[in-house]
């Protein structure tokens, strides 16, 4: 554990430091900088690629090095600014996920709108037949009635794809009936028609046939960890599956500008007093039996009437000395190194609706215990101003 010293005194003498740290300054006279539109790194990184080490090795402070794999940024600036809820109406998600489903529906408002008036345009949808749409505030869910009606089997038959897509990530099982491509442009096609920030990548697409489904949802309920889901009725044993119940997983993340945006299996923001509101940018989908029956994603952000602000952003060199001065006043007990650097999209919330997007530099970092490394977290630091995300910067 860190034990942080707060003399002032002290700190007054890592100003000090600061300036005579050793540590090469990548700061350049304004008519030296790289252009937003030709640039190759960072604002103040004018290093041509040949000299942008892959991997950079050195030591920071006493108890603090870096090993790093390190992935620039393409621009010298970026775009920072205020996002805003799509404007999903109840007629528009009906059609988009309901189109098949003639039963009478129920429509509720999640919040009372004489209350809480932002929240007016948030809703869902429930159908007689079962299916289910929400919308809320960057959260948009679909879900659609198992095929037979028995819900614990397709929640078990879901957490058995979730499981595999979550370790294995890929596979490259084709299933009868649907295509791998023809899965994955049935989930793009509903995003590609939302009004929202980011371009899609896969980052796990998984598939299992029923026999194949049953087989691993054995070996998966007799883990130890899983064992109280059927002790509780949440998941059941599974036998007598037909290609009804074959199966895809799909989960994509988003990148704007070149950048990814902080997703569901990032490191998570840490901070070090009260806590920010960041929401994560992913998307999850489930397609049984040939259709799509489950749709979940997080960090639906649109540009629209957006407030852009380009700003510079920090060079790696300027991001390590920041790194170096906010640690030299630590104890270390245990070695802590810095494994993999790189920047990324992180939205923080500024009222109840709206989110702000900002460029921040990411270090993953793990210490080295009894001779053993353990990866820990990420520090991040606003790749604009420098400031520690930790401490609200």
């Amino acid at each position: 554990m860190n034990i942080k010293r707060i003399l002032a005194v002290l700190i007054a003498l890592t100003v000090f430091l600061t300036a005579c740290s050793g540590l090469q300054s990548d700061k350049l006279p304004d008519e030296e900088r790289v252009p937003h539109t030709a640039a190759s790194g960072g604002a103040e990184e004018t290093k041509p690629p040949e000299e942008r080490p892959a991997r950079v090795t050195r030591a920071l402070c006493e108890g603090v090095s870096v090993d790093a794999e390190v992935i620039y940024p393409d621009l010298a600036e970026y775009d920072c600014f205020a996002t805003n809820a799509p404007a999903l109406t109840q007629e528009f998600l009906d059609g988009l996920f309901l189109a098949e489903d003639t039963s009478p529906r129920t429509v509720r408002q999640l919040e009372d709108p004489g209350e809480w008036p932002e929240y007016a345009g948030f809703f869902s949808i429930e159908t007689e037949n079962g299916s289910f749409v929400r919308w809320m505030n960057g959260s948009l869910t679909y879900s659609a009635p198992p095929a037979g009606g028995d819900e614990k089997r397709a929640a078990t038959i879901q957490e058995v794809l979730w499981d595999l897509g979550s370790t294995a990530l890929f596979n490259d099982v084709e299933l009868p009936g649907l295509s791998r491509a023809e899965a994955e442009a049935m989930v793009t096609g509903i995003w590609e028609k939302l009004d929202m920030i980011g371009t899609p990548k896969v980052t796990a697409f998984v598939g299992l046939d029923h026999n194949a489904i049953e087989e691993a949802a054995g070996r998966l309920l007799e883990r130890e960890d899983y064992q109280w889901t059927v002790q509780i009725g949440k998941l059941v044993e599974l036998s007598g599956l037909t290609a009804a119940d074959d199966g895809y997983f799909i989960r994509f993340d988003f990148a704007e500008d070149g950048l990814p945006l902080y997703g569901d299996a990032d490191r998570r923001v840490e901070f070090a007093g009260d806590s920010m509101y960041v929401s994560d940018a992913s998307l999850e989908a489930y397609i049984m039996g040939g259709r799509l029956t489950g749709f979940c994603l997080e960090g639906c952000f649109s540009r629209r009437d957006a407030d852009v602000r380009q700003e510079k952003v920090m060079g790696l060199d300027a991001i390590l000395e920041k790194v170096r001065a906010k640690h030299e006043l630590e104890i270390i007990n245990d070695p802590m190194t810095i494994t993999k650097i790189y920047m990324e999209y992180v939205p923080f919330r500024e009222t109840n609706v709206d989110f702000d997007l900002r460029p921040y530099w990411v270090l993953e970092y793990g210490y080295t215990v009894n001779g053993k490394f353990n990866s820990a977290g990420a520090e991040r630091f606003n790749a604009v101003t420098g400031k520690d995300a930790a401490y609200g910067g």
